[in-house]
């Protein structure tokens, strides 16, 4: 929860992308990050099958820490599932779609909230992205319109977003993310610093009456975190890393590539806007799991965009040497 998990996650991403930079390595780490998630779903209803009684509305989390990253994590898995199976053929098809199968019940059985509306978005968007993947996402979203709407506490926890001042998790959460506001305020440029020990000395020295919500152990929202932790400096350094990555991975597909090379890179943007909307009701990056996944991710999209960029230059180079020989 302080700086040195944050210097380990960016160590682990230029780990990653030293170790999975080359040759087909980069198509490697995809199925790792999405097929293996489906383990951690079965792993967990065998730990306790009583997630599977929907009457006693029991959280998905095991082995996870919490519900909300579980459901964070496997909202940015399932596109990249669905990249495998779309580009795959054989063993690796049939295994991930069985992934992709427990996945999605695993992201149902945490009834968090932030983690459907960041999958919902997240799928829509890459429906408007690739004609040709509109008819698997209306699939999937018929699947789990028809779960919700027939299952009761699947559909009173969706329904509860839209009384937002009856819940008291929302209302909590909301009044998280105003004192991290106000503290960021206080100090817009680099913030109180790193951590959550940080930003609750700096609500409690900031916000009146700060004593009364007793233990502030995050904000809620990584955007208010980190302007509150970095100020406008870390919080834009964020945004730009992410966004920029984002940005790069449509234009790059919008370009004239084959279907498979398309279709990866917008699940891969698919995932990281998927992690941006979970950003809005939880800080990822306090929680091993869902940090370790997306700076992995991180990882792949820069791999996935550099070793393009390689290949340009080096057929660029070729043509050149290519030139003056072919007047000779």
């Amino acid at each position: 929860a302080d700086y040195r998990y944050f210097f380990f996650a960016v160590m682990h991403c230029v780990m990653v992308m030293d170790i999975f930079g080359s040759g087909d390595r980069p198509k490697f780490l995809l199925l790792l990050l999405g097929a293996l998630p489906g383990v951690l779903v079965i792993r967990g209803i065998v730990h306790d099958p009583s997630v599977l009684d929907f009457g006693q509305m029991n959280r998905f989390a095991y082995p996870l820490a919490h519900p909300n990253p579980a459901g964070l994590l496997f909202s940015m898995s399932i596109p990249l599932a669905l990249a495998i199976i779309l580009t795959e053929k054989g063993l690796f098809r049939d295994t991930t779609l069985g992934s992709l199968t427990a996945q999605f019940v695993g992201l149902v059985l945490t009834y968090s909230r932030g983690a459907w509306l960041a999958s919902i978005i997240s799928l829509f968007g890459l429906s408007l992205m690739e004609h040709r993947l509109r008819k698997v996402v209306l699939a999937f979203g018929v699947t789990a319109l028809i779960t919700f709407v027939t299952i009761t506490p699947l559909r009173n926890r969706l329904l509860s977003v839209l009384t937002p001042s009856q819940d008291v998790a929302i209302e909590g959460r909301l009044r998280f993310m105003t004192d991290a506001l106000t503290v960021g305020l206080e100090k817009p440029f680099f913030g109180v610093g790193y951590g959550r020990d940080r930003l609750r000395e700096g609500v409690r020295r900031d916000v009146p009456g700060a004593e009364q919500f007793g233990f502030i152990p995050h904000s809620h929202n990584v955007y208010t975190e980190l302007l509150a932790e970095t100020g406008f400096v870390g919080l834009s350094a964020f945004l730009w890393m992410v966004v920029s990555n984002v940005t790069r991975l449509i234009r790059k597909a919008q370009s004239d590539l084959a279907a498979r090379d398309r279709i990866r890179y917008l699940c891969l943007a698919t995932s990281l806007i998927a992690f941006l909307i979970g950003g809005l009701g939880d800080v990822p990056f306090y929680n091993h799991e869902t940090r370790i996944f997306f700076f992995t991710l991180l990882a792949l999209s820069y791999i996935v965009l550099r070793n393009d960029i390689v290949s340009q230059s080096t057929n660029q180079r070729g043509i050149d040497q290519a030139g003056p020989r072919s007047r000779r």
